[in-house]
């Protein structure tokens, strides 16, 4: 009877290491992917969608119904994040870019933040947070081809886009508010 107590024991430990380990291995194996390169490494890019190029210019129609233009925000840094409404991840994404884009705006460090929602084309895509009092500076609707353009396969994904137009980083999934507070230094500086 003792056997199999302690049998039992070493099976149930053994079949939680392995549960713990399996984990860990997919934690590793599916991590965000993010593509980045250093500031010196772009010049003279050519437009496309890897890290190093020009990124591609779009048109956007703002909820006044002025035509706006990537290429309108040269010279400043621009973070595009890309989501869907219905996406638990992207709502969570929104709330930290919200955050984010606060404390940039407090601290007279801003960006421009362009939330495309891949899945509304209503003037209102982005959710106001009535929590932290803060909205995304334009509020737009798009054309379904944008997300095609840049040829987004999940949700959320960022796209960090330095003042010159160069993309610096592509993040596909959820990330914290410090790895966004990051980027968006990293474009910024």
């Amino acid at each position: 009877m003792q056997n199999n107590k302690q049998w039992n024991v070493r099976l149930v430990l053994a079949l939680l290491t392995v549960a713990a380990a399996s984990m860990v291995v997919w934690a590793i194996m599916t991590p965000l992917q993010v593509r980045h390169v250093s500031a010196t490494s772009a010049k003279k890019a050519a437009v496309g969608l890897q890290v190093g190029e020009k990124a591609p210019n779009f048109a956007l129609v703002a909820s006044n119904g002025s035509q706006l233009h990537l290429s309108d925000f040269l010279g400043q840094p621009v973070v595009i994040l890309f989501s869907a409404t219905g996406c638990s991840s992207c709502e969570t994404q929104v709330s930290d870019a919200q955050l984010v884009y606060a404390a940039q705006s407090r601290a007279h460090h801003t960006f421009t933040l362009l939330g495309i929602d891949l899945s509304d084309t209503s003037a209102n895509i982005m959710h106001y947070n009535t929590q932290i009092q803060s909205a995304y500076p334009v509020s737009l609707s798009q054309p379904t081809h944008i997300g095609t353009l840049y040829q987004i396969t999940g949700i959320p994904t960022s796209v960090f886009i330095d003042r010159t137009g160069v993309i610096r980083a592509v993040v596909e999934g959820e990330m914290g508010q410090t790895l966004l507070q990051h980027y968006v230094q990293q474009v910024s500086a």
